[in-house]
């Protein structure tokens, strides 16, 4: 029986998870460094992929992110690409950087 005080997104299904800021911005790092057609979802050491798409799912969901479409695996919705980090995705990136004295 599923925990009724567990708030379910509408676009991915799995164990409820933080954010995790770090790895949000090694996703939008990695997508701004690949501009050469559809990004696949990276695999980021010390973290599982359900982790890694359900951040993708959120860089989407704030606007960072033009995502490609959504595929179904083991019952779990995963994002099988991204487009390209979108203008709100930049600002972010920039303020992520500037927090993490990063001037790259």
């Amino acid at each position: 029986v599923p925990n009724a005080n567990v708030r379910k997104s509408n676009w991915l299904t799995f164990r409820p998870m933080k954010r995790d800021f770090k790895l949000i911005y090694r996703i939008l790092c990695h997508v701004e460094r690949h501009t050469n057609g559809p990004i696949q979802v990276p695999d980021i050491d010390g973290y599982e992929p359900e982790v890694v798409h359900y951040h993708v799912g959120l860089c989407a969901e704030a606007g960072y992110l033009a995502a490609g479409d959504v595929g179904i695996y083991q019952g779990r919705r995963m994002f099988n690409g991204i487009e390209r980090l979108t203008w709100d995705g930049h600002e972010a990136l920039d303020r992520l950087r500037r927090d993490n004295g990063d001037t790259a």
